[in-house]
């Protein structure tokens, strides 16, 4: 199978992803709960509609999860922030407001967000703000994912970009790696 990250077929998009994603977690012992697999495996379909869109690679979103919660749906931030990408709640609310006819063709309702235990309670709709949240910043960077990746968390965070890419590095050498035994 060729993979394509974009405008490709889905199904294959996302079994690939969470394959990875689950060679990830075994590899490095990250203790991720039944729960949050289940989170991922229902999540992450949106996850690749809206890259689709945007015309962004989805791999990236899914070392974003990996460098921002293990894989984990967790509160962080003190509290401020929550899910796979930590979203907070005023990100949401700017989000939502940008792209709420995009979010409803989603077939995602479009109710105000109100607090981020709200956000907490609907995995799909915030990993799909969260994503957005990224796409955004990846057209307002003309398509740069150096600098999308610097300002997801709101600054050009030299020690972050670094982090990220080098963990992005070896999960692209892992699919790499299973595209070649015939994994994929």
């Amino acid at each position: 199978m060729t993979f394509s990250f974009v405008n490709s077929q889905k199904e294959e998009d996302v079994f690939t992803l969470l394959s990875i994603a689950d060679y990830r977690i075994t590899k490095f012992s990250m203790n991720v709960s039944k729960r949050d697999m289940d989170l991922l495996q229902k999540t992450f379909p949106f996850v690749v509609d809206v890259c689709n869109i945007f015309s962004v690679n989805p791999l990236f979103l899914l070392v974003l999860i990996e460098h921002e919660s293990n894989y984990k749906w967790v509160f962080g931030d003190s509290g401020q922030a929550v899910g796979f990408l930590q979203l907070h709640l005023n990100t949401a609310k700017f989000v939502q407001k940008k792209y709420s006819n995009l979010i409803e063709k989603l077939g995602l309702f479009c109710s105000e967000i109100t607090s981020i235990e709200e956000l907490n309670k609907t995995p799909i709709k915030t990993m799909v703000l969260s994503t957005l949240w990224f796409c955004y910043n990846f057209q307002k960077t003309n398509g740069s994912y150096i600098k999308a990746i610097g300002l997801y968390n709101g600054v050009n965070n030299e020690k972050y970009v670094l982090s990220f890419f080098d963990r992005f590095s070896e999960v692209f050498v892992n699919y790499v790696s299973f595209q070649k035994e015939g994994f994929f």
